[in-house]
């Protein structure tokens, strides 16, 4: 009998802007909720070198909320949050909820107003790396 081999996942990256007092927030509860550390949490503003092995810019990471999946692939908007979920025990109902009712293509034109108007506030002067 032949044995399968281990397949080791590693576990999805979120990037997320430090500097905005909204994502830290909401980006802090989702940290105090991961208990068992099943992601790992990357503040590009403060390691903006990060982006560069995906191959996302700066500026793309400042214009929407991106994340990078157990399996390699970037996720943006509504799909990073829909990781994130899927990750965190107390949230899973909430991402399975939204696949279910097929709510991700409203929750993504929703978002990305959102996002607009939070890019083009946090970045009205240029979005400038902060060390």
């Amino acid at each position: 009998m032949q044995q399968k081999p281990i397949i080791q996942r590693s576990k999805p990256t979120v990037f997320y802007d430090g500097g905005c007092s909204l994502c830290h927030r909401e980006i802090s509860h989702y940290r105090r909720v991961d208990k068992q550390q099943c992601i790992r949490w990357v503040d590009f503003t403060r390691t903006p070198e990060s982006l560069q092995a995906y191959g996302i810019t700066y500026d793309n990471a400042m214009q929407q909320l991106h994340a990078v999946n157990p399996a390699g692939e970037i996720v943006l908007g509504v799909d990073s949050f829909l990781l994130i979920w899927s990750h965190l025990h107390s949230y899973r109902f909430l991402a399975r909820l939204i696949e279910t009712l097929r709510l991700k293509k409203p929750l993504n034109l929703i978002y990305n107003m959102f996002a607009r108007c939070r890019y083009k506030n946090r970045c009205h002067n240029g979005c400038k790396i902060s060390r």
